[in-house]
């Protein structure tokens, strides 16, 4: 009798944890009005005040009360977020993992939670591999949006992994739009493109409504991250609105292959370059309320310009140990 009753318990405590994840995972998908992916730039060519600017402008963004009337105003009334960073073709880093909004409580919520989470940096630029992860999170969201989008920003061009119009154009063929948030403080160097606007405009974004918003000054970064937000859950593209012609046919000045042409081909010489001088390892950041910090800092906040000076030396010397490659608001396509 002993053995038996054994026997079906053992048999009870296998069956019901299988039963209860074959329940969660047949949980009906929730319908949004967007499925919205957060793909923010964290590779070296960024200076640390840098990082925290643009993680501080998701912050404030999501804790503001327009961006709260936007998702309320919305068919729905709820959307769909996930924030990940990205460097080069195989460093990317989900910060935070689908989360529904429906409130302005869970929007704080969401701030708060990406205020504290860490910040790691990679090398090299792939803005098609951000987009290729970009398309299989909204491939596996257990949701079900009325619109779904892909949000990159940066500061430099593709410059590994495959030819980012490829990336994109597979993108927008499954019915997803991209809009772009270029960052553009530093005057350009050898490394990087007098037009990134332009390179975002005519090789990156695509879709109804798709556009973009450079940050040309520090001041701009919670301005213009809140505005792109509120556009992006807020406004639903008008039918008229052709989507955005391949960079090939449109006669623009951008050249979609411009960060490989600089970059060149992966060779010996290039593998074997030092790591930048200014990180021997991975460097991981850390946020505490407003502050951004890391270990080499000592706690000091990274978003005092007299903390951080930012040298034009001290810029090139950032530019050549690296691995690879007006204030208007919006730039519809």
């Amino acid at each position: 009798m002993r053995r038996w009753l054994c026997g079906l318990l053992s048999l009870a405590a296998a069956v019901l944890p299988a039963a209860a994840h074959a329940q969660s995972a047949a949980a009906p998908a929730e319908e949004v009005d967007v499925a919205l992916v957060l793909a923010v730039d964290v590779s070296f060519s960024m200076d640390l005040d840098e990082l925290a600017l643009q993680r501080n402008g998701y912050i404030e963004a999501f804790r503001s009360k327009p961006l709260h009337d936007a998702i309320a105003k919305g068919a729905i009334g709820k959307i769909a977020v996930t924030y990940f960073e990205w460097a080069g073709g195989h460093f990317q880093h989900i910060v935070k993992p689908w989360t529904i909004i429906d409130t302005p409580q869970s929007a704080i919520a969401f701030a708060e939670e990406l205020g504290e989470a860490q910040t790691r940096r990679g090398r090299r630029t792939s803005i098609s591999a951000a987009i290729d992860l970009g398309v299989q999170l909204i491939e596996q969201a257990n949701v079900v949006p009325l619109r779904k989008v892909i949000d990159i920003s940066g500061d430099g061009a593709n410059n590994d992994g495959r030819p980012v119009t490829v990336a994109r154009d597979e993108a927008a063929a499954k019915g997803i739009s991209i809009n772009g948030l270029p960052v553009m403080l530093k005057q350009a160097s050898y490394f990087d493109l007098d037009n990134l606007d332009l390179y975002y405009k005519d090789c990156v974004v695509t879709g109804p409504g798709a556009f973009v918003i450079p940050i040309r000054e520090r001041h701009q970064f919670v301005d213009a991250t809140r505005t792109k937000l509120i556009r992006e859950i807020a406004e639903i593209p008008r039918e008229s609105e052709a989507l955005v012609q391949k960079a090939q046919s449109t006669g623009s000045n951008a050249t979609c292959l411009a960060g490989e042409r600089i970059e060149g081909p992966p060779s010996r010489h290039a593998r074997a370059r030092p790591e930048p001088l200014f990180h021997e390892r991975p460097c991981v950041l850390r946020f505490s309320g407003l502050r951004f910090t890391s270990p080499e800092n000592d706690g000091r906040s990274l978003m005092s310009r007299a903390a951080w000076p930012a040298s034009s030396a001290g810029r090139q010397q950032g530019r050549r140990a690296r691995d690879g490659a007006g204030s208007g608001l919006s730039s519809p396509i």
